[in-house]
């Protein structure tokens, strides 16, 4: 089973946060969506403003790990919602 690695930089306090989440647990929606960003050539475009989210996000599979970073307003929601914040 595919697993994702998630970590969220960036935001205007920068606190850590990352989690943990399966692939099949995903909304088809959202496993499309991040079938399409695995395959994108070239750099994402960015959000406006400034203090935005950029997700680090590694796919682990049987035969190795792929990595793609993201700017927050191109994340699938649900892998979104695996994030959680840690407090120092």
């Amino acid at each position: 089973m595919d697993r994702l690695k998630v970590e969220r930089r960036g935001g205007l306090a920068g606190l850590p946060a990352w989690g943990e989440i399966d692939v099949a647990s995903l909304s088809p929606a959202d496993r499309e969506a991040l079938e399409k960003l695995f395959r994108h050539k070239g750099p994402l475009p960015a959000a406006p403003g400034a203090d935005r989210f950029r997700f680090i996000v590694t796919r682990e599979t049987a035969s190795g790990s792929q990595t793609v970073e993201l700017p927050e307003h191109l994340v699938p929601a649900g892998i979104a919602r695996a994030v959680k914040e840690e407090l120092p």
